[in-house]
């Protein structure tokens, strides 16, 4: 197997796409500004969630084990289960993702779990279909962090 794509937010501030690999959900985490976000957009063939479609901010990131090579799932005797790597992105690795949750009667922290990546994409600006595809939603500007 080879060394997977990987990117340090500490190191390398940018805007990143995570591609999931079960589903057409995307995840973009906005790491270019002293405080780090994330959105989740779901796809077709996913299950929508109650945060979904705003951006959020991000209290803690971290790539888990790389479980699938890029063409299938790694054996579960073949995975290195320490290889964790925090505030990191990754092909190959579920997300763990944490953040504020201010809705009333829920627990102060939201927890977000990926399907592995099957790809990352590095962006230097925001898409304009994605500014789109946020005022569409919450008629809000881009930018508003809940």
């Amino acid at each position: 197997m080879s060394t997977p794509v990987a990117f340090d937010l500490r190191a390398e501030p940018a805007l990143y796409e995570v591609r999931s690999l079960k589903s057409s959900s995307v995840y973009w985490i906005d790491s270019r500004t002293s405080e780090p976000r994330y959105l989740r957009l779901a796809g077709g063939d996913s299950t929508p969630l109650r945060l979904d479609s705003h951006w959020r901010r991000l209290l803690w990131l971290q790539a888990e084990e790389v479980a699938w090579d890029g063409e299938e799932y790694i054996a579960g005797d073949a995975i290195d289960y320490m290889d964790v790597q925090p505030w990191t992105v990754r092909v190959g690795s579920q997300h763990m993702l944490l953040s504020p949750d201010r809705t009333a009667g829920r627990r102060p922290i939201y927890w977000l779990h990926t399907s592995p990546c099957r790809e990352l994409l590095q962006h230097a600006t925001v898409p304009g279909w994605l500014d789109d595809v946020l005022g569409s939603f919450n008629d809000a500007p881009f930018g508003t962090v809940h």
